[in-house]
């Protein structure tokens, strides 16, 4: 899997935690956000941040406090 599909992956599992996405209906949506970040040629250290990003919702999601790497 490239780069870019383990972020959807990634991108569309965060949005089901939060309750953004339907789970029995992600294809609109995700389709949509395919396309936007396909546009935006993001380069891999801004894939880096996006991840992080969804990393710490999918733990806030689960009840998990935020703890900076540097604490």
């Amino acid at each position: 899997m490239d780069e870019m599909e383990g972020f959807y992956t990634h991108l569309e599992a965060a949005l089901v935690a939060i309750g953004f996405l339907d789970p029995e209906k992600p294809r609109h949506l995700m389709a949509r956000l395919r396309r936007l970040y396909g546009r935006s040629e993001v380069e891999r250290s801004e894939l880096s941040i996006l991840r992080g990003v969804l990393t710490e919702t999918q733990k806030a999601a689960r009840g998990e406090p935020y703890k900076r790497k540097d604490q």
